[in-house]
């Protein structure tokens, strides 16, 4: 069963880590943002109790599931607009 939020990721910043690659994500609600951290290998929410209450059921997994979708449409955003230039090749 596919579940509906109205949290979404708006962008993701990547971070080279000594331990690996870990990422903070921006979402449509202010104060909420989404973490990933290589140290302790967990996704989790941010913000202060107010705004992330709302959200504190969500799991790690739908959280990762906020994040591929995001990924998925800015990847589709970048294909089309290639598919607009002529690279010569």
């Amino acid at each position: 069963m596919t579940m509906k939020y109205d949290l979404e990721v708006t962008g993701v910043v990547y971070t080279q880590t000594p331990m690996g690659i870990s990422y903070k994500c921006t979402t449509n609600v202010d104060g909420v943002t989404i973490h990933y951290t290589s140290i302790i290998g967990i996704t989790f929410i941010e913000g202060t109790w107010s705004k992330i209450k709302h959200y504190q059921h969500l799991t790690e997994a739908q959280l990762e599931n906020l994040i591929d979708k995001y990924e998925e449409t800015k990847s589709l955003h970048v294909n089309q607009l290639n598919s607009r230039f002529d690279y010569g090749n």
